[in-house]
Formats: C-alpha cells, structure tokens, sequence
C-alpha cells in the first residue's frame, strides 16, 4: 500500500485502526505506528471525528460503500484547504460478516481548483457574450447548440423557451422556414439544403435581408477539428444605408466633376477661337510697316495672348485629366527632337534675361525610344518654364540621366535647375495641387494658374515615375523627374565614331563653367582631346601659346560660345582668322543657344565652318567637327548647318536599304511624297498605287522587296488587300508593312491578323522607316553604297502626285526657323533639310487641307459618319508627316471619338478644336509661304479621303 498514491486504512467495526499507509498518517500529522490500535478521535477534532464515527456505522449498518468529496478544514496548503475524495466500504470474513472498515482517501484539490477555474472563465464568456452587440453562437460536431447569447435570439427573433442549450440547428431552421425567412419555397428543402451546408463545417460569410429590412452579416468559422463551429450576426443594416448614400454621394461628385470637366472643355474651346484669330493677325498686323508706338501695342497684345492661350491648354490638360480622357501613347521617337524642341522654345521663351541656357544628355542614355514624346516634352516645357520665369540671371539646366535599363525599358532622371528665387520648405509642401503656387505674392508677381506642376505630376505618374523637388530660398531650384520608357529596338542602330578622328584636339572657348563641362564630355565621349578656356582673350592666347610649340600636338578646331562678355564669340572669331600663325587659325564652329538668324546674320563675311544651336546632340556635334576638319571654311551665308547643304546633286552615302524595290500603297498625295522623298533619298526605287486594288494588281506584274500598305483607302482598305495578296501562294513571303495613323495596340494586332509583318505609325519617324525595311527585307546587316540624285524614279502613276517634280528654285526655298503650329526643327529634320522640299510638302497641305473641317462638320451633320473618320483620319495622317503638333493632336481626337461611336453632341467640341488648330496653321503658313498658297489655289478643298 505505500506505493499507492492514495491513503489507506482499514479499522474495526468499534474504530480502532488496525492498518493504515504512510501518507494516510501523514495526513493527520502522525505515523503508521502511533495510529494502530487508536480511534479517529485520538487525531481529529471531536465534531469531525464524530461525523465520520456516524458515518461508519451507516456503512456498517447498511453493507454499502459510501463516496463523498469534502473539503478539509484541518489540512491546509499555502492557506488553501485542500479537497479530497473520500470512499468507506465494508469489510467482510469469508462468511460475509461485516469485521471492518475500509477507508480509501485521495487528494483532488488540483482538481477541484481546475474546475472552479473553469467555472469562473465560463462566467467570464457568458457575461462577455451577453453584454456584446453581436448575435454568437457554438454548436457542437452534431449541430446542437453549446451557447447562443441573447443579441442572437434578439436579432433573429427567436422566443428563448423554445430554444434551450441543446437544440439542435435544425429547429433553427426550420422555425425560419416556417415563417417565411428563406422566401417561398418547401420549407423542409430549405431546412435540408442548409443543414447540408452546415454539415461541411467550412468558412462562410454573407449577408441576409430580412423581412422587416434588417441585413445582417453571418461569419462561421469551423472549430479545431471541425467539431462544430463558431458563427457571429451582426446588424448592419445602417452600414449600408451609410454605403448606399456614399455610392449615391460620389456618383453625383462624379457627374459634377465630369460636367465641370465638360465646361471647361467646351468654354476653353470657345475662348480659344477668337483668341487664335487676335493671334493670327497681330502676327500679321507686325509685318506691316508700324510705327514704334504700334510696334510697342502688337508687341504686347502677342504676349499677352500667348499667356491667355498657356493658361487655357493648362485649364483643358487639366480637365481632361479630371474627367480621365487623357492617354499615354507609345510611338517611337528621339530623345534629341525632343530635347532640341525644348531648347529652341526655351530659348525664346527666356528673351533678354541674363540667363545661360544649358543642356546635359548623358552619353550612355539611349536616343530611339517608344513613349509619348508630346507629354515628355510638356513636362519639360513647364518645369523649364517655370524655372524661366523665376529666374533673373544665372543659368538654367536641364540634365538627362539615364538610371538603368530594364529588358527594352529605359529609366530616365530628368532635372531642371536654376539660380532663381528658390523656395522654403513651407512653400515647397504647396506644390503640385492645382492652382496653387508657393504664396499669393508669387500670383500677383508672376502670375499663372497654378496647374502646370499638377499637370506635370498626373503626367509623370501616367508615364510610371515620380516628381519632387530640392529647393534653398534665394540661391535657387531643382525639379527632378523621373519616367520609364521603351526603347526602340527596331530603329536603326548609330555607327560609332570613325576613328579616323580620334584624339582630335578641341579647344571649346565658353565663359560659362558649367557649359564648358557639358561640351567636354560630350567630346571626350567621341574619342576628341579636350581643352577648355573661360573667355575669348584666353582662347586666343591658348592657340598663340599652342603655335609656338612645335612639339606639341597643334589643335585642329575650336569651339566658340557666341554670348561671352568682353569679347563675345562673333570678335574672338574674328580675331582667330587674323592670328598671323597659319597653326592658330584653326576652323571655327560657332555655338549659340539664342536667336540663329540673329547669330547668322552678325557672323556674315567670317570664315565660319558651321554655326550650331544648343542643345548639341552627339552625332550632330561630331558631322560638324568632322566636316570642319575635312573641309575649307565656308562663308557664314552657306554655314547654316553643319552637313553639306542639300543641292541637286546629293553625295554619294551609304545605307542598308539602297537599291531595294518598294511598293507604296498610299492614297493622300502629300503622304506619298512624304515617303518617297524619304525612301529615294536612301537609294530606294520606290513605285506608288493609290489604293488596294491598285497594289494588288502591281504586285502581280512586278517583283517587288517590300509593301508599304496605308490602311484606309477608297475601292479596297489595306486589310482587304494584304488579306487578297497573301491568298496567293507566291506573295506568302512578300514583306508588307502598315503605314497607318493609328497608334493603339489593338490596331497593330489587327494589322498582324490581316497577314501583315510590321505596324509603323504616322507620323512616320525616318530611322524607324528604314529599320524596319531593312529588318523584313534581310538588310539589318548590311550597307550598300549609292548616290541618291540616281535612284530610279517611280513610275508616275494616275491620279498620283509626280513625287519627283524638281525642287522649287533655291533662292525663295528657304522656311524661317518658327511657323505656329509646325515643329520646323522636327520636320527639317524629317526631310533632311531640305527646305525646297518642305516648302513643297507645307504648300500642298495649306492649299488642300484648311477647309477639312468644315468637311467633317458637314459630314457630321448629313450623318455620314463614314467620311467624317476617313477625313479626320486622313488628316491625321499628314498632319502627323508634316509635323503640324496641334492639328495632329485635334484630329487624332477626333477621329478616335467617331472610331469609338461617341455622340455628335460630345464631337462637337472636338471638331471646334480642329477647326481652331486649322485656323492656326492656316494663318502661320500664309504668312510663312508668303501667300504662295493661297485660299483659292485650285484643289484646296478637292481632297480624296
């Protein structure tokens, strides 16, 4: 017995013990030996030791085992009376005669603590349930209920009585049937269906409207082991009131919204039209013989309606913004247009400020890319704009960076920095919400709405980036952006530099450090051997010093900024050609970020090599270095450029796509001259059908290397006829490129659909043309040398403009540099500087195209829907060629709102755009072409579309 872990003792029927255990003894203080022979009395208190005398004899009288749990009151533990089970039995002989007692005692106070635990934590949940505002209940692995608090019978109405603990879910159920809670239907399948649910003990979550309205949310989650579940109900009936009135409430913000939108659309719209005309002829009012005075008024209404008409597109970007109708396009173009673009309008924009305006490209930064060239100009346009009209004197940059690269994606950093007024920090944590601008003092003295660095912001994030700004109160600004965009893979790639001109000495003569910087590596990036002077007088002493030693190796160009104090640029070159050293009187590119007229017009009679305007992109700086080195100095009236101005008789070069055979599937004319100027120009033979029908004739009577298909034309589109060419076996292989105004992803799938190889987009850009050529035609590889004024001729086709026809005579060819409304550096540069050319291509689109307008809006209002797309989108297209911006941008508008069924009431203020646009050019190109073209030149409005 001493192993047992329970007390034992066994006694005679008169009490005395006569064996008891260890801890049995120990129990009562005593031992084993002391307890023999003695009664309960000896060890306990009398009125215990009665009770349980009393309870022996009942044991013995009645022959049964009597089990009782006591506490005792005599044994305490830490000030804890413990517990104990206590067991009496009779003891018999082998006659059945009761000799004895026994007495079985075990400690259960652990027990006994754990219960009342237990007990005390049940109070505590059944308080805690009752008093929260959500139904819960806790059914078992049968579905019986555990618990169910009052908020649940409360919210779902169920009477108490007849839902005691233990009811089964079933009876839920169907009391909710039967009333009428699940709708019509057989109750007892109702019960069924969800009982089975149930059954599955699985997550679940829903909602359930009541008859009197009430929604309540149920939430179940399964118990451990899936024996049983835990499910909360809660009223939120006033939520969804609450979510119903927001839903209603932003609704009606977006309809407000949207119909502000509208009206500031529709009212820009509306402003803009006379605004465009007082533009228009205070241009032409200025060619006029005036006086000061009225020199002195034009001036300033110009001025004032630029400003106007800035602040209206701000107002019109940012409505569109609002209302979401503005996108991001992706087309491909080059980073140096764009940079060269914001140069040549920033320029101007600074006027007579004292300011230095500088441009970094970092050398390593991709230059054909696929983006939104317009939008990334726009932000430049206005953080440079703003950092103009902040700034006095000092300098402005803008610095290109390219962060990384990313599969074909390039992560470009964009900063503009100036010297400017700066700003505080308060001021700086206004910036980029609408119409707001660092303080009121700011309004009144610069003016603006405040939207351009909103727009700017909304842009930036569109294109995937952030803005911010660094800012120091009186010593000036940074605005900092960043962007990703695509690069074009498929643009024809840009030899390196020959090295036939490495280690070149330069000297660059800039005043300004941080310019000198920039040019040098810039430079040094195409293998040239720098050196760099602050001023003309210490440039001229450099060659003087340079000369007299003939040891070391003599410079072979300089570089000569035009704005230096002292002596500017136009002197120090002047004083260079006078050097009485033949070895310091290198050649002279004379380096300008002002007006080039003016700067053309003071370098007359100077042995200039080339006069180059700011922002230098890197091939354009080596051809003019490379020229210079090779050539004799020129006279400044043919130094308007550094390559070898375009005659008749164009050199001979090289080119990947020379000598290949085209087929130009075009119906607008200036669009067809376009390309075949561009392609003849790369040694191409080039044969034009007007329409589908026509190509597929041409292509069973001639072996051709490439299509080019426009995709809109009369008799047969350029689907059809891709689709009729390729059901002949032969013509399986035959390259067929998409010429089409249509940017969208999904039109370029739909091109590849209908069989063709390649999508380009209109405005066509020039190296993108070529590549692709030379990518499907296997010419990716390789050059093959030509002389452009021999390319064969295309056959002159009916109907079709003869592409061909010689230039206009040279002396009245040239275009000034700024026509409103045309990016003349962008289109130059299309055609190659051929002036004679544009000149041709702007004649034919002022004398044909002006009326187009009042075309569609007739079309419209006839309900032929069909011509007014054709028409805007034949628009598009050449406007898109001839690089007219705002004209491509009205009619890319509208020609996507009929594409996509927009109602003619919604079209409206987009046709008054264009008409606006049209107006614009209309206006310029008069004046530009010198009424050359005028408003009744025959075919003005006979235009195929």
């Amino acid at each position: 017995t001493e192993n047992v872990p329970i007390m034992l003792a066994l006694k005679g029927v008169d009490g005395t013990f006569l064996s008891v255990n260890k801890i049995f003894a120990e129990w009562h203080g005593t031992t084993p030996e002391k307890m023999i022979g003695k009664t309960l009395h000896d060890f306990a208190p009398k009125a215990r030791a009665d009770d349980v005398k009393a309870l022996e004899a009942k044991v013995v009288e009645s022959g049964e085992v009597v089990v009782l749990e006591t506490q005792s009151t005599i044994n305490k533990v830490d000030g804890i009376a413990p517990y104990y089970r206590l067991i009496k039995f009779p003891v018999r002989d082998r006659d059945g005669v009761i000799t004895g007692i026994g007495t079985a005692m075990l400690d259960i106070t652990e027990q006994k603590l754990a219960e009342q635990e237990i007990e005390r934590q049940k109070a505590i949940l059944e308080t805690t349930l009752e008093t929260m505002d959500q139904g819960i209940t806790m059914f078992d692995e049968d579905l019986n209920v555990i618990t169910a608090n009052s908020k649940f019978l409360e919210l779902l109405e169920f009477p108490p009585e007849l839902f005691p603990p233990g009811t089964n879910l079933v009876e839920f159920f169907r009391y909710n049937a039967d009333r009428g809670e699940y709708g019509p239907g057989n109750a007892e399948e109702q019960v069924a269906s969800r009982i089975d649910l149930a059954r599955r003990f699985e997550p679940h979550h829903f909602e359930r409207s009541r008859p009197d309205g009430m929604v309540i949310e149920i939430r179940g989650n399964p118990l451990p082991d899936k024996r049983g579940f835990v499910t909360t109900y809660s009223d939120i009936t006033q939520q969804k009131l609450a979510e119903r009135t927001l839903l209603e409430a932003k609704v009606a913000a977006e309809d407000a919204s949207a119909a502000k939108s509208s009206f500031l659309a529709n009212m820009s719209h509306e402003i803009r039209t006379p605004l465009n005309a007082i533009i228009g002829l205070t241009g032409l009012a200025q060619k006029t013989e005036l006086t000061s005075r009225q020199s002195d008024y034009l001036s300033k209404i110009e001025v004032s309606s630029h400003a106007l008409l800035g602040l209206i597109n701000d107002i019109l970007d940012f409505s569109k913004i609002e209302a979401g109708k503005l996108e991001i396009e992706s087309v491909p173009f080059q980073l140096d247009n764009v940079m060269s673009n914001l140069a040549a309008m920033m320029t101007a924009r600074a006027g007579n400020k004292s300011i230095e305006m500088l441009f970094r490209m970092d050398p390593e930064a991709p230059k054909s890319l696929t983006g939104d060239p317009l939008r990334l100009g726009q932000i430049l346009i206005n953080l440079t704009s703003n950092a103009i009209k902040f700034t006095e004197e000092g300098e402005i940059i803008v610095n290109t960076v390219l962060e990384g690269l990313s599969g074909n994606k390039a992560r470009f950093r964009f900063e503009v920095t100036d010297t400017g007024i700066g700003m505080t920090k308060a001021q700086m944590g206004t910036l980029f919400q609408p119409f707001t601008q660092a303080d009121l003092s700011t309004t009144r003295r610069f003016g603006g709405t405040g939207l351009g660095l909103a727009i700017s912001r909304s842009l930036v994030e569109m294109m995937g980036g952030e803005i911010g700004v660094k800012s120091v109160e009186g010593k000036g600004s940074t605005f900092w952006f960043t962007v990703s965009i695509g690069i074009d893979t498929s643009a024809e790639k840009t030899s390196p530099p020959s090295g036939a001109l490495k280690g070149i000495r330069v000297l660059v003569i800039d005043d300004n450090e941080t310019a000198r910087e920039i040019l040098t590596e810039a430079l040094e990036a195409s293998s040239f051997d720098v050196t760099t002077v602050n001023s003309g007088e210490a440039g001229i002493s450099e060659l003087e010093r340079n000369a007299a030693q003939p040891d070391e190796p003599p410079f072979q160009i300089a570089l000569v900024d035009w704005q230096m104090p002292d002596m500017d640029g136009i002197e120090t070159a002047r004083r260079i050609s006078s050097l009485p050293a033949s070895d310091a009187r290198v050649p002279i590119i004379l380096v300008t970020s002002q007006n080039l007229e003016q700067v053309r017009e003071l370098a007359a009679g100077l042995d200039i090599s080339a006069i180059l305007s700011k922002p230098l992109n890197p091939s354009q700086l080596y051809n003019a270095i490379a020229e210079a080195c090779t050539t004799p100095a020129r006279a400044s009236a043919d130094a308007s450029a550094p390559i070898t101005p375009h005659t008749g008789e164009a050199p001979q070069t090289t080119s990947r796509i020379a000598g290949l055979r085209v087929l130009l599937t075009e119906d607008n004319e200036i669009n067809q001259q376009v390309a075949i100027e561009l392609l003849s120009g790369e040694g191409v033979q080039i044969d034009v059908a007007a329409n589908g029908k026509e190509a597929l004739n041409m292509v069973g009577l001639e072996p051709y290397d490439a299509v080019l298909m426009d995709l809109q034309m009369p008799e047969m589109d350029g689907y059809e006829a891709t689709r009729a060419i390729r059901a002949q076996e032969k013509h399986a292989k035959l390259p067929i490129i998409a010429m089409t105004a249509h940017a969208m992803a999904s039109e370029r799938e739909k091109c590849l659909a209908a069989g063709m190889n390649d999508h380009i987009t209109k405005p066509v850009d020039p190296d993108h043309l070529f590549a692709t050529l030379a990518k499907w035609t296997g010419r990716d590889g390789s050059q093959v040398a030509f002389a452009a004024a021999t390319a064969p001729k295309p056959a002159a086709r009916p109907g079709s403009l003869d592409a061909r026809k010689p230039p206009a005579p040279s002396d009245g060819s040239a275009l000034p540099d700024e026509i409103q409304g045309i990016d003349m550096a962008a289109a130059r540069q299309m055609m190659r500087g051929n002036d004679a050319i544009l000149r041709r291509l702007l004649g034919d689109f002022h004398a044909k195209y002006m009326n187009l307008a009042e075309t569609i809006g007739e079309a419209l209002e006839s309900g032929d829907m069909g011509t007014a797309e054709r028409t805007s989108h034949s628009l598009k297209g050449v406007s898109g060629n001839i690089r007219a911006g705002r004209v491509f941008e009205a009619s890319k508008a509208l020609n996507d709102a009929l594409r996509s069924g927009t109602d003619t009431a919604n079209v409206e203020p987009l046709l008054a755009a264009l008409a606006e646009a049209l107006n614009e050019v209309d206006k310029s190109l008069g004046a530009a072409l010198g009424g050359q073209y005028d408003d009744t030149a025959p075919g003005r409005s006979d235009l195929r579309t």
